[in-house]
Formats: structure tokens, sequence, C-alpha cells
């Protein structure tokens, strides 16, 4: 049974309007409103060379983001996140120069499976890092550089787990 939405079952109500549409004889419209197609599903989404693409240019741009701030701030951000001023201008670099590689492969046509893959493992290599900064003694953040820790750890293992999955269904020919 469909869950109970305004006394009626969601499942009662979808039934009535596929069977409206039906006894109508019209097909198109209202009908794939309720039931998405193959071209709309999220898995297909995900299959496609665009939305990995499109993953790569995001993961880039923040990269140029985090980077600069991280190398243009590092006093201020040093003091506000309890992280070292090294740590800081060092990860400003590697984002740089992370961003460059991603940048790079977000433009290339197709986008090679090899680097795509270098990109996952950095990524998580990231995220990884980020959490033993939050967890371990060799760092002591504050509670606003615990939570910058902890947002690096989710988005980044996201990012990456997002374009896992988009590199896995990749077909042969799109990323050779």
């Amino acid at each position: 049974m469909g869950h109970i939405l305004g006394g009626k079952s969601v499942q009662a109500i979808t039934c009535q309007v596929i069977d409206a549409v039906h006894r109508d004889g019209n097909d198109a419209g209202l009908f794939f409103i309720f039931l998405p197609t193959k071209e709309s599903s999220m898995f297909n989404l995900m299959s496609s060379p665009r939305f990995l693409r499109a993953v790569v240019w995001f993961d880039a741009s923040t990269g140029v983001l985090l980077g600069a701030l991280h190398l243009l701030l590092t006093a201020p951000l040093a003091g506000w996140l309890g992280l070292a001023p090294g740590l800081l201008q060092a990860s400003g670099v590697l984002l740089l120069g992370y961003a460059a590689l991603a940048t790079a492969i977000a433009r290339s046509e197709p986008m090679p499976r090899g680097w795509l893959w270098v990109l996952i493992v950095g990524n998580f290599a990231w995220a990884l890092a980020s959490l033993a900064l939050l967890l371990g003694s060799a760092a002591a953040p504050t509670l606003l550089g615990q939570a910058y820790l902890l947002v690096h750890v989710v988005s980044v293992a996201l990012l990456a787990e997002l374009q896992w999955m988009g590199v896995r269904r990749l077909p042969a020919w799109a990323a050779a």
C-alpha cells in the first residue's frame, strides 16, 4: 500500500491518474510525468560524459578558489582555523596544481580515463588527509577549523565518489 497523503494513498492517486490517461487514449504528456523515461533517469544522467565533465569542472573551480584563498589569506586563515601557515601555503599550492590538472582533463575530448583516476585517488587522499588532521594530534584546529576540515572530508569524498561512478559508467570509446 502507498503512503497516506491527504486521506488517499499515493499509490491509489498514481493509479487513478495513469488509468485516466489510458482511458483518454492520450499516452503522451501527463503519463510521462509520473513514470520517468529512460532518458530522464538519474542513472543515465550520471552515466553521461557531460555529467562527469561537469563534476570535474566543479572540482577544478573549487580547487582554484580554495587554493587562492589559502595563499592570499594565509595569516588570517591560520588564526581562524588553528592550522599552521605552512600547511595552508602548501595546501594552496597543491590545490592550484590539482585544479590545473582537473581543468586540462575537463577540456580534453575525450577525457583521459587514466588521468580521471588520478583525480579520484587525489580526492580520496585529500579527504583522508583532512580526516587525519581532524582526528589526529598533529594539529589543534579551532572549532571553525574542525568544521572546515569536516566539510573537506565530506565534500571531497563526495566529489571522488561522483567521479568514480562517472568513470566506471563511461563507455570504453568515451574515454580511451
